[in-house]
């Protein structure tokens, strides 16, 4: 078997596992389900559980959409000089790595005001990916992990990120890219007018 079939199967799986976990999540509450009933949801082993996801709430969440190095590299370069684009361009990138629709989205955060444990998942989920968003950060911009430079930027990102998924959570179910990137485009277009209306701020 090649690896490109055991790819698939494991994908497959993995799938399985996440739609049956949220499944128990979204009837019983996040708290309560056991991996145990996961795994009979899926038709799996408990072992092969953990084989994915290392807790049961990452079973919950929908796959990350993380930075590729690539983009990060990009950033970090200096590629593209306009500090705003370059942050839309590396925000673009994560949009490329969405695997996941509008209402998957939308039943993990409504679990997640239920559950502190998969509330807690979700911060250490966005920290991992902060933490790679802000080395590239410093490295751009010379600075240090406690430079208000640093922190701003982040912080501009973050809401970049955010406003962006806002709006396309008032979007139809569906896994759409080019839906969340025209999102992106008006999240960009607004900071930039912001910015462009306000020069001397």
């Amino acid at each position: 078997m090649n690896d490109d079939v055991v790819s698939s199967i494991s994908q497959r799986i993995k799938r399985a596992i996440r739609a049956a976990a949220l499944e128990l999540a979204l009837r019983d509450g996040a708290d309560k389900v056991t991996v145990d009933q996961i795994a009979v949801a899926a038709g799996v082993s408990r072992r092969t559980v953990f084989n994915h996801f290392a807790t049961k709430y990452d079973a919950f969440m929908p796959e990350v959409a993380a930075y590729s190095d690539s983009a990060l590299k990009d950033f970090s370069s200096g590629r593209e000089p306009d500090l705003i684009r370059a942050l839309g361009d590396v925000i673009g990138n994560r949009i490329d790595q969405v695997q996941f629709t509008s209402d998957q989205v939308r039943a993990v955060r409504k679990l997640a005001q239920d559950s502190p444990g998969l509330h807690n998942a979700m911060r250490g989920r966005s920290g991992a990916l902060d933490a790679r968003l802000q080395a590239a950060v410093m490295r751009r911009l010379g600075s240090t992990p406690d430079d208000p430079s640093t922190t701003m930027t982040l912080a501009l990102a973050r809401s970049i990120w955010r406003t962006t998924l806002d709006a396309w959570l008032t979007t139809p179910d569906e896994f759409n890219q080019d839906s969340l990137r025209r999102c992106l485009a008006k999240s960009m277009e607004t900071l930039e007018g912001l910015v462009r209306s306000n020069p001397g701020a």
